[in-house]
Order: structure tokens, then sequence, then C-alpha cells
């Protein structure tokens, strides 16, 4: 029996289960469980093939390759769900950045510090109607004083100045985009999973321990043949 063939393939089969998990869950946008149970049909039949043989070694390496593989495909699931919603990290990242070279974007950061700054003495900021000061991003959203202080503070800075302070933003807002999608991801991650996961995770490392240890059902045929006279 070859045990690092038999591996490799059970591995293969793994990985195929969870792309194919992994793509229908995402486009679809429900999980089928009995495809974990597929996946460990195929981790089985995989290690099987491979090694030519069958064990309980063998079979604890397609219960492991199972779990990993089933954890994969959700986690890839999740993944494909926010690139289809939001985009991918990159792009959000980039299209962040480039919102930077808009100098009324630059300047409503300016304005946010202004109106921290004022909070900090107890003052209190009279926000336009409608306006959600979480959301405030454009001269529109901020109040006319605080927009109108950023604003001169912005075009009495110095060239140079006003690179390196546009330079320290996009710092901030790779570190911002990279926190968000790491947060994300991980919340879609811990939610995806239920209680019903628990019998499909059960029947697919079953039924890879089962192939890959050659277990077969008890025979029903008797025992003893009746002797021909």
């Amino acid at each position: 029996m070859n045990m690092g063939k038999g591996i490799l393939c059970g591995a293969l089969g793994g990985l195929a289960g969870a792309m194919i998990w992994a793509g229908i869950s995402c486009f679809t946008g429900f999980e089928i469980g009995w495809i974990a149970w597929g996946v460990g049909g195929l981790v089985g039949l995989g290690c099987v093939w491979g090694s030519q043989g069958s064990g309980r070694a063998l079979g604890v390496a397609a219960v492991v390759i199972t779990l990993l593989s089933i954890l994969a495909g959700k986690y890839a699931a999740v993944e494909l769900s926010i690139r289809r919603e939001i985009g991918s990290q990159e792009e959000v990242l980039q299209s962040a950045v480039a919102e930077l070279q808009k100098d009324e974007v630059v300047i409503s950061y300016l304005a946010d510090e202004i109106v921290e700054e004022r909070q900090s003495q107890g003052e209190t900021i009279q926000w336009p109607a409608g306006v959600n000061p979480e959301e405030a991003s454009q001269q529109s959203d901020y109040p006319v004083a605080v927009w109108s202080e950023a604003a001169s503070k912005w075009e009495g800075m110095p060239t140079q100045e006003r690179e390196q302070y546009r330079e320290q933003l996009k710092e901030h807002v790779r570190t911002n985009v990279q926190a968000f999608f790491s947060n994300i991801s991980s919340y879609g991650f811990r939610s995806s999973f239920g209680v019903m996961d628990l019998l499909f995770f059960g029947l697919a490392v079953a039924t890879a321990f089962k192939i890959a240890t050659n277990e077969s059902t008890p025979d029903t045929q008797p025992d003893t043949e009746v002797e021909k006279h």
C-alpha cells in the first residue's frame, strides 16, 4: 500500500469537493449539506485509489483530510461571497486610495479632526439635517463653520505638507480596509456554522473513514452452507 500517494489523491479529492461546495454556496446563496457528505466520499475514494489499499491508518488520514477540506470549502465560500457583494480587498483599497486624490475628500478628514477636537472641548456639533456624522464625507455633510476651517487649513498647507498628509491618509485607509476585510471574513466564517453542520460533518467523516478502511456492511448470507448429499 502506497500511503503517501493515497494521502495525496485523497487531498486532491477533498480539494475538488471543497471547490464544488464553495462555488455552489457562493452562487446559490445556500449551503447544501449533502455536498459535505460527498466531500467525504471523494476523499475516501481518492485515498483508496491512490494507495491501492486500505486500512485504519488510511482511514484516519481520510478523516483529517475530509475535515480540512470541508473547512476550506466553507472559508472559500465566504470569501467568494464577499468578493461578489463588495469586491476584492485590492479593488476596494484601490478605489479608496483613488478617492484621496480629490481635495474634497482630504478636507473631509481635516473636518473630522476639527469635529473631534471641538467635541473633546465639550462643544456640541450641530450637523446638517439628515446627516449621519459617521458617514460624512463631503462639504454638504458638515456644518459650514467646520468645513470652512478645514478648507482654510488645507489651503494654508505648503505643497509638500499636503502630499505628506495625503500619504498619511492613504496608509490610514490601507490599515482600515485590511482590518475591515479581516473582520468580515472572520465573522462570515464563524456565522456559517449551524447545528445541521454537525450532522453532515459526521456523515462526511464516517463515509471517508468507511471507504478508506474498506469496512463493508455485515454479510447477510448464512455463515454455513448446507452440505449437498
